[in-house]
């Protein structure tokens, strides 16, 4: 199966189906440890309709083997298919993936582990690290694009995100980690969530930030689809007015990650599709908030 670091596989057994995941070697013990307990902390009613895997324990009650420098465990398969192959994303779609990764956010305000309290490339509060990797794009007018936002976000985003409410997030709602199941008619609805890879303690907004970020890139209007996943997740889990002022600039900053880990992870694995799966929608979006900085700015709304 697709993947951009560790390895997994889809296994059909007489038992079922599952999902054997194999661990990056640089995996720490102590963050798998904090994975596998967010999937049991959500196990069997995670509160929302986005489900979860579920971890298969051993016989011997532990969750991972050792397979030679690799940590290996396995977990159930969920039914669904990714919403990045829709080709059409209706705002009612995006509005219940608000309202349940709202819900599933107030299920995790209860979690915590300090394996998640980490530093990690893809949390938006250590987005200006990231400036060490802009080399690698090779566009030069998008080098010096992304430097200038997140050096900005380094001097004017941040002070005001160590105000915010924390807690532990998904942190990586992207249209590939999110499930669809047919509703009625040639509908679709958001019915499971995979990979806690990205799991982060950090600002509680950065997780409808993300959502509505990955919902920009889709085949939909960029700012209706964030604001039907704002507003869906206004339903669940209202946000703050400081909160909601600073969506603009999560969703650019994620946008600026992204591009440069996409572009620094093909210089290291030319051959991994996956690892630039969103880069040209990613730029696509980027280059029109460019053109036009007030695109975001007042039109997200504090009412559920």
């Amino acid at each position: 199966m697709p993947s951009s670091i560790d390895q997994n596989f889809r296994l059909e057994t007489p038992r079922g189906s599952f999902v054997l995941k194999i661990s990056n070697s640089d995996e720490l013990p102590e963050y798998l440890a904090a994975q596998i307990g967010v999937l049991d902390h959500l196990a069997g009613n995670t509160g929302s309709a986005l489900r979860v895997p579920e971890v298969v324990h051993c016989s011997d009650g532990g969750s991972v083997v050792m397979a030679g420098e690799h940590q290996a465990w396995l977990v159930t398969w969920l039914a669904g298919m990714p919403i990045a192959r829709l080709s059409t994303r209706p705002p009612g779609l995006l509005r219940a993936l608000g309202v349940a990764l709202g819900e599933l956010d107030v299920r995790l305000s209860d979690f915590d582990d300090p394996a998640i309290h980490r530093e990690f490339r893809w949390d938006l509060m250590q987005a200006p690290a990231i400036l060490a990797l802009s080399g690698n794009i090779a566009d030069p007018a998008g080098r010096d694009l992304v430097r200038s936002r997140l050096r900005r976000f380094e001097t004017e985003v941040i002070p005001r995100l160590e105000r915010l409410p924390f807690q532990a997030v998904h942190n990586d709602a992207n249209d590939h980690n999110v499930l669809v199941c047919p509703a009625s008619g040639s509908l679709f609805e958001p019915c499971g969530l995979l990979d806690f890879g990205d799991m982060m303690w950090t600002p509680r907004v950065c997780e409808p930030a993300i959502a509505m970020a990955y919902a920009m890139l889709g085949p939909g209007p960029p700012v209706e689809s964030a604001r039907s996943v704002l507003s869906g997740y206004q339903q669940s889990l209202p946000l703050g007015v400081d909160e909601i002022e600073l969506l603009p600039d999560l969703i650019e900053a994620r946008l600026c990650v992204s591009v440069t880990i996409s572009a620094y992870e093909r210089s290291c694995d030319p051959d991994n599709a996956f690892v630039t799966v969103s880069e040209p929608q990613a730029w696509r979006i980027l280059d029109w908030l460019s053109a036009d900085p007030g695109a975001l700015r007042g039109r997200m709304t504090t009412e559920p």
